[in-house]
């Protein structure tokens, strides 16, 4: 009998010098591109010089604020609007009297005033 094609014998495989393609599914995934460089943080200098209190406190007198409270205020969003009446001295420190349009009153820091400029 001849040899049987459809049984190859691993003398006959061995002589065969073509290299075979990869399959699709054994190729590796290409690289994903390089992640685009961060952008550079934006320069501190104008969020410290925002944090400073103002040279001349008065600057602020019959400025509107307003003011999120957690009690809900006529309108229903809990915020209440005032205005800063007088700048007051108290123990070294300089404080921002605030009267509300509903007549309440208090004093505040200028970080505290920074947050609630309308």
């Amino acid at each position: 009998m001849g040899p049987n094609p459809k049984n190859k014998t691993s003398s006959s495989s061995s002589s065969s010098s073509k290299k075979r393609k990869p399959s699709p599914q054994s190729r590796a995934p290409p690289a994903p591109a390089p992640a685009p460089a961060p952008a550079p943080a934006p320069s501190p200098l104008p969020l410290v010089i925002t944090k400073l209190p103002p040279s001349n406190p008065k600057d602020f007198v019959n400025k509107r604020i307003a003011k999120a409270f957690d009690t809900v205020d006529s309108e229903g969003d809990g915020v209440y609007w005032g205005k800063v009446q007088r700048i007051d001295r108290i123990d070294n420190g300089t404080f921002y009297f605030i009267r509300y349009d509903d007549g309440d009153t208090e004093h505040v820091t200028w970080d505290e005033l920074r947050e609630m400029l309308a």
